[in-house]
C-alpha cells in the first residue's frame, strides 16, 4: 500500500467523485514554465554530446505529456497554500497501487505486470516516478536508460538517428519519459510524485489509451478530454478511481480553512458511491485570504 496526496479545490472534488476519475493534465499547462524544457535544455545537449559527439536533436514536445501530481507530503502548509485554494479546498488520500490496478493496460508486457492481493493485472497505462530535483542524479538516470538500452549498434543508431532501429526508438522515448521528472531544485520541497502518460500525436489527435473492460478481453478506448481552464483548452487523460471491487480513493482531508462539515462532505461521498473512503480534518488551521 503506497499513499501518496493530491491537494484540490472543492469545485475539482466534486468533479472527481461524480466522474469517479481524476486527471492527468496536459504538462504545457503546469505552473512551472520549464517542465520537460529544463531537461531538454540544460542536460540532454552536454549528455548527446560526451555521448556521441553529436548536437541534440531534440523538439519541444511538451504538449504530448500528461502528469498527475501527487505528493509524498500529507497536511502540508505549503500544498494547501499552493495547490488547496489556500486551505479551503480538501487533500485526497490515494492508493498509488489500487491506481494502477484501476488503469491497466488492455495488453501486457510480460515484463512490466502489476500484482495487487495476488491478484495479476496488466501493464498500467502510466508511470509512477519520483520527481528529480538534483542535476547529478538525474545525469545518473540517464545513464541507467544508455546501459539498459545499449544493446552494441545503440550508438551508431543515434550518431545516424536512425528511426528504423527499435531499440534506439526505445531508447529515445525513455529520455522523454525521464524528461518528464525533472524539475527545478526550487520545487524540491514539494516531494513529488506523478503519473506520467505520453501520448504522441498525429493527424487524427491524441492516441487514446486502451483499456481493460470489466469483462475479460473487453477493451475499453479512453479518449483524451478538453477542458477550458482560465481561458484556455487544456487537454487531459482520465484515471480511473474505481474499477470492479478496487478503490484507489482511501481518504478525503477537509484544509485548514475549508469550512464545511466532515457530515456534509461524508454525504457527498456517499451519494457518489464512495461510502468506504475515509474523512479527515487538517491538524492545522490559518484565515485564507476573501
Amino acid at each position: 500500500m503506497t499513499m501518496l496526496y493530491h491537494y484540490c479545490s472543492m469545485a475539482s472534488l466534486l468533479k472527481i467523485i461524480e466522474s469517479a476519475s481524476i486527471h492527468c493534465s496536459n504538462v504545457s499547462l503546469a505552473n512551472d514554465p520549464n517542465e520537460i524544457i529544463l531537461a531538454k535544455r540544460d542536460v540532454f545537449p552536454d549528455f548527446f554530446q560526451k555521448l556521441a559527439g553529436i548536437p541534440y536533436h531534440g523538439i519541444d514536445n511538451t504538449h504530448e505529456f500528461f502528469v498527475l501530481s501527487l505528493s509524498r507530503k500529507p497536511d502540508a502548509l505549503s500544498q494547501w497554500r499552493g495547490y488547496g485554494d489556500m486551505g479551503k479546498g480538501v487533500m485526497l488520500e490515494l492508493d498509488l497501487d489500487v491506481l494502477k490496478a484501476c488503469n491497466y493496460a488492455s495488453s501486457q508486457c510480460d515484463s512490466n505486470v502489476h500484482i495487487l492481493n495476488d491478484s495479476v493485472f496488466g501493464t498500467p497505462v502510466f508511470e509512477a516516478v519520483d520527481v528529480i530535483y538534483n542535476e547529478q542524479v538525474f545525469k545518473a538516470r540517464l545513464e541507467e536508460a544508455l546501459k539498459h538500452h545499449d544493446d552494441g549498434k545503440l550508438l551508431k543508431s543515434i550518431k545516424e538517428m536512425d528511426v528504423t532501429d527499435i531499440n534506439f526508438i526505445k531508447f529515445v522515448n525513455r529520455l522523454n519519459g525521464l524528461s518528464a521528472c525533472y524539475k527545478s531544485a526550487f520545487y524540491k520541497e514539494e516531494d513529488e510524485v506523478r503519473c506520467v502518460i505520453f501520448s504522441d500525436t498525429s493527424e487524427a489527435g491524441y492516441r487514446p489509451n486502451k483499456l481493460r473492460g470489466e469483462r475479460w478481453g473487453e477493451v475499453i478506448e479512453q479518449q483524451v478530454l478538453f477542458l477550458e481552464s482560465q481561458g484556455k483548452l487544456s487537454p487531459r487523460f482520465p484515471l480511473r478511481l474505481k474499477f470492479k471491487n478496487l478503490m484507489a480513493l482511501h481518504g478525503v482531508m477537509l484544509g485548514p480553512a475549508n469550512p464545511n462539515s466532515v457530515d456534509m462532505l461524508q454525504a457527498v461521498l456517499q451519494k457518489n458511491g464512495f461510502a468506504d473512503t475515509k474523512i479527515d480534518k487538517s491538524v492545522g488551521y490559518f484565515r485564507a485570504p476573501n
